[in-house]
């Protein structure tokens, strides 16, 4: 028996820290809020359909480029809600999947280049299927997949980049990150402000269109000034089950995964109608009015999937409550930014680091509370015109 042998038996005897690799899910934290540092590989917990995964976030860049204060009223009274926006967010976010670890982008390639074998092996199934018109046995069904899988060429993450970067997803160049903090504290809230407003930001309430009567300031940094640098920022999960519509922040690697899976769904289907659309207009099928109709949807939903793809955050799908029955709900074809909970961060001021606390009782703050996201109004960004967040 070697010596390490000797020492790792006489350190455990009765097996206790074997959990930590056969099921180290179990010794999770059972916090819901990660502290990004700029420059330092933080572990938070990511979840990909349901799945949970060990992963880290490493925070590039990012800059405050809008704050606004509002009184939020709910079943616990009316206390101050403060909301605001960081623009160029670099960072890179890596999955731990059993032994494998990749990036977000490429996690979104490997689903692509997943579903698109499988699309072109049922193809070639269906294909061989009509030739021989009869059901396939086993073994052509295997030789046909492993034949398709052989001459499968599967995307790079260079050839990949460039797709995700027209769909909106433009991790090179830094997305936006929406945030939001219930029961702010005024204190802390007039700290940022002040130093916000020393760095250029402006007024724009009378600016922005469409502004709720419990709005009571809008700050925004105009677009020839970068903004207060962020080097660090805390982010919480929502809590669904606590939401009207079930949605929320929970962590980046869902925002990106689902808003990935939402934007390339909707642009399918687009794709599909009108290529309905062109074989029908060639073999004179439809009437000018379903083609013009149909015209029409495609292009509703490629509008719908522009919305709120270059965000950390991830977007929630519009939803319809009937007054009369809150159950009864009805999802609309709109989609609105997440705004991810955020109570804490750090900006430099004159070169140095200057922390930022929002919550109330910091002491015992915890972003694990009921920080869930309502869908309301689409968040405004620099563009103009100014529309309410």
């Amino acid at each position: 028996m070697s010596i390490l042998n000797t020492l790792v038996q006489s350190f455990d005897p009765e097996g206790t820290l074997g959990i930590a690799v056969t099921n180290p899910e179990s010794l999770q934290s059972t916090t819901k809020t990660a502290n990004l540092i700029a420059g330092k590989r933080v572990p938070f917990q990511a979840s990909i359909n349901g799945m949970k995964l060990p992963a880290f976030a490493t925070l590039k860049s990012a800059s405050l480029s809008r704050l606004s204060l509002e009184n939020h009223t709910s079943a616990n009274g009316t206390k101050p809600l403060v909301t605001g926006i960081f623009n160029n967010v670099e960072m890179d976010i890596e999955l731990i999947i059993g032994t494998d670890t990749m990036t977000i982008q490429e996690f979104l390639l490997a689903s692509s280049n997943a579903a698109a074998l499988q699309d072109k092996t049922v193809t070639a199934l269906n294909k061989y299927k009509v030739q021989v018109a009869r059901d396939l046995t086993p073994e052509e069904i295997a030789q046909i997949t492993s034949e398709t899988q052989d001459a499968f060429v599967a995307s790079t993450l260079e050839q990949f980049t460039p797709t995700l970067e027209n769909l909106g997803f433009r991790f090179n160049n830094g997305m936006t990150f929406f945030w939001q903090q219930f029961g702010a504290s005024i204190e802390g809230y007039n700290q940022i402000l002040e130093l916000f407003k020393a760095a250029g930001a402006t007024n724009v309430l009378s600016a922005t269109k469409n502004v709720p009567d419990n709005v009571q300031e809008i700050w925004a940094m105009p677009k020839n000034l970068t903004g207060l640098e962020v080097v660090a920022f805390e982010v919480g999960r929502a809590t669904r089950s606590e939401s009207k519509t079930g949605q929320g922040f929970l962590d980046f690697a869902d925002a990106i995964a689902e808003n990935y899976k939402r934007v390339v769904g909707l642009r399918r289907e687009a794709d599909m109608i009108k290529s309905d659309i062109l074989q029908n207009s060639v073999a004179q099928a439809w009437s000018a009015e379903k083609i013009d109709a149909a015209d029409k949807y495609a292009a509703s939903l490629i509008r719908v999937s522009q919305q709120w793809a270059n965000t950390w955050s991830g977007s929630s799908r519009g939803v319809t409550t009937d007054p009369k029955d809150p159950s009864v709900q009805t999802p609309q074809n709109q989609y609105y930014v997440t705004k991810a909970p955020c109570g804490r961060f750090s900006v430099v001021v004159d070169g140095k680091v200057t922390p930022v606390d929002l919550w109330t009782n910091s002491l015992s703050a915890n972003t694990s509370g009921n920080t869930t996201s309502s869908v309301t109004a689409p968040a405004a960004t620099d563009e103009s015109p100014i529309t309410w967040q």
